[in-house]
């Protein structure tokens, strides 16, 4: 049955009584319209008044009728739901335009997937009149698993998602098409070629995971889309003599390409040929800007020629290009030069890209910058003498894995995060005395003052943190080797990806940290306890992936917890909570945590949790006992750590010794006597009460 809807068709695929007084659509109102399942409303015309011999009950018949009708198609929901303007030989149309009388193919159905087979798309279609056939629409063929092969001979657009997941979809014949959008073919697997004669613009995506495309000619083709032949397998070579502009991630992973020319490409973006591991020759004699790591993992490739044209060149475009061994620039070029297989800028002062260092190195007394990645993944460097720098560039030595020790010089003035992560061997980074911004100790990379700590050499297992240090910069510690446990005392805040895959790291004590950021602690898998009294913000993904962490201690004081911050914390037992109104955040709890773990809040707050996600979602909600534990305070007993041991001195103005009560920072009672001292303790955050006093020391 068809209904009309927003001025389309909507056939629902039940059967149901035909109501005359819902009207017709006119034409007129279907142009240029879409229909949307999740918001379509139904026009119709006002029913007709009662007549003398169409009494009450037959009026309240028609409008029981009519609500039934609008209950069972929000029960269809989208399922077998349609919306066209027309079909004609088993294609769906869209009128586009009155005006122009022009139709675009569209949809057979809102989920995709009913046109199979071979389909041959008219020139011009009649219906009341002659309409042309300029585009395919938005998902008009999507999900249509079973078809093989489509022609349109006047089609000049294809829309988003066109043909997305046509898996068995071998041929295109597309002669007139000009624009491809974004998408349109992706994961069409089984297309092998395509032709393009008139097409200028490919749209984000648009061939993405074509696994099977072998070779593409696209001879007026202008601009290539972002992602738009990522992770085409098979393709071997690319034509594309017009292309002035290629995407970020264009070409992404095409294993098997190995030559491209590209006479009038201008731009090359991002990642534009990241991993194309086959790709041995590159031709590109109009390029004026190469994106940051364009050819990034191009293993295969052995030179390349930088014409005078380019002005801009990104961070290290041939990152982990280890057969290259020749960079050449044009001697016009006015803004970079070469030598020895070397990226420079054109005075020779800024090394750009070293792709293939190895050994020990010296760099020229000239230079005084090391660019962003310019010693990325060199495996082979083992160390670097670099006397008259001032700069060294955001990740330049990042996975040097054999490089062993670093001399930063006094000239250094600047240097950008730790450019020295995943450099597993690296034992120490010496600092000379001299410099006046930097520093280190026990081959650790601090600030001149040692309040913020920069860069742990990655071999270092162990770390005596100074209590000078309230910053620990992004990535300080990333894929380091520290084992056991890290006390930092004093520190404030704790940058993104600080400790980021510190597998053999088991216990943080921060009493002070207030500040965690994003993915401070992401993939520490040994993590097994984390002490954080003070912290306020709990950023993206902090603990995400630490499989070993047992329980989690969230203080009353935070006030943000990122999304994520404790997914893949599957070895939850237990979440302390201090909250008296619990915060609504997205920490993505494990479903086996919120099965089988225990959520201890504040006593009487039980309800209150119950209401609000993700603790609503826990199983298990218990009163930890610790209400009002934080809140006391007093000033006759004063409560100190001595010698690892907690020492209460004074008392509460009674003749007899006062009640020392010691509870863990998750609330639970580890000592109740009349002692003084208070030894054998484990290290952490403890809360100590005696009498009205109480307060939190860390041992």
């Amino acid at each position: 049955m068809l209904i009309p809807t927003r001025g389309r068709y909507m056939s629902i695929g039940v059967g149901l009584l035909s109501y005359p007084w819902m009207g017709t659509p006119r034409p007129e109102n279907r142009i240029g319209q879409r229909y949307n399942p999740h918001t379509f409303s139904i026009i119709h015309n006002q029913p007709k008044a009662p007549t003398e011999d169409e009494g009450q009950e037959d009026m309240f018949m028609k409008i029981i009728k009519f609500l039934s009708l609008i209950l069972l198609v929000m029960a269809v929901g989208t399922t077998g739901v349609y919306a066209y303007d027309f079909e004609k030989d088993g294609i769906y149309y869209n009128i586009l335009s009155e005006e122009d009388r022009t139709v675009e193919v569209t949809e057979q159905s809102y989920w995709g997937g009913g046109y199979s087979g071979k389909i041959v798309i008219p020139q011009r279609v009649f219906y009341g009149k002659t309409y042309t056939v300029t585009a395919i629409g938005g998902g008009a063929f999507v999900n249509c698993y079973a078809l093989r092969s489509v022609e349109m001979p006047s089609v000049t657009t294809i829309g988003k998602e066109a043909f997305r997941d046509c898996n068995y979809l071998k041929s295109v014949e597309m002669p007139e098409v000009t624009t491809i959008g974004e998408q349109a073919f992706w994961f069409c697997e089984a297309l092998r070629s395509v032709s393009m004669p008139s097409v200028t613009t490919i749209g984000f995506r648009a061939f993405s995971d074509c696994e099977s495309l072998t070779s593409v000619s696209m001879p007026s083709v202008t601009t290539i889309g972002d992602y738009a032949f990522c992770t085409c397998d098979a393709l071997t070579s690319v034509s594309m003599p017009s292309v002035t502009t290629i995407g970020d991630e264009a070409f992404w992973s095409c294993w098997n390409l190995t030559s491209v020319s590209m006479p009038s490409v201008t731009t090359i973006g991002n990642s534009a040929f990241i991993g194309c591991s086959a790709l041995t020759s590159v031709s590109m004699p109009s390029v004026t800007t190469i994106g940051n790591g364009a050819f990034s993992g191009c293993d295969a490739l052995t030179s390349v020629d930088i014409p005078a044209s380019c002005t801009s060149i990104g961070s290290n475009p041939f990152t982990q290009c280890t057969a290259l061994k020749e960079i050449v620039v044009d001697d016009n070029n006015p803004n970079y030069s070469s030598a020895d297989g070397v990226l420079y800028d054109k005075g020779k002062t800024t090394l750009l890209s070293w792709p293939t260092a190895e050994g020990g190195i010296n760099l020229p007394l000239s230079v005084t910058k090391i660019g962003a990645r310019a010693f990325y993944d060199c495996d082979a460097l083992t160390s670097v003498s670099m006397p008259s720098v001032t700069t060294i560039g955001k990740e330049a030595f990042y996975y040097c894995e054999a490089l062993t020790s670093v001399h930063i010089p006094a000239s250094c003035t600047s240097i950008a995060g730790n450019p020295f992560q995943r450099c597993e061997s690296l034992e120490e980074i010496v600092v000379d005395e001299n410099n006046p911004n930097y520093s280190s100790m026990d081959g650790v990379l601090y600030d001149k003052y040692m309040s913020t700590l920069i860069a742990c050499p990655g071999k270092k297992s162990s770390i005596d943190m100074s209590s000078s240090v309230t910053t620990i910069v992004d990535g300080a510690f990333y894929d380091c080797s520290i084992r056991g446990s890290v006390s930092m005392p004093s520190v404030t805040t704790i940058g993104d990806e600080a400790f980021y895959s510190c597998d053999n790291l088991t216990s943080v004590n921060m009493p002070s940290v207030t500040t965690i950021g994003d993915e401070a602690f992401n993939y520490c898998d040994g993590l097994t306890s984390v002490e954080m009294p003070k912290a306020t913000t709990i950023g993206d993904r902090a603990f995400n992936g630490c499989s070993a962490l047992t329980s989690v201690d969230i203080p009353a004081s935070v006030t943000m917890i990122g999304d994520y911050a404790f997914d893949g914390c599957s070895s939850l037992t237990s979440v302390y909570c201090h909250w008296e109104r619990p915060l609504e955040c997205n920490p993505m709890f494990d479903e086996t945590v919120l099965a089988n773990a225990t959520l201890y809040v504040p006593d009487g707050c039980v309800d209150a949790y119950r209401t609000v996600k993700p603790w609503s979602d826990f199983a298990n909600i218990e009163e930890g006992g610790y209400s009002g534990i934080a809140d006391a305070t007093a000033s006759e007993v004063v409560i100190k750590v001595i010698d690892g041991a907690i020492t209460v001195e004074g008392g509460d103005g009674t003749e007899s010794a006062p009640v020392v009560e010691v509870y863990s920072a998750g609330g639970v009672c580890v000592y109740r006597g009349t002692d003084t001292v208070i030894g054998g303790l484990t290290h952490g955050v403890y809360v100590v009460k005696v009498g009205g006093t109480v307060q939190k020391v860390a041992l």
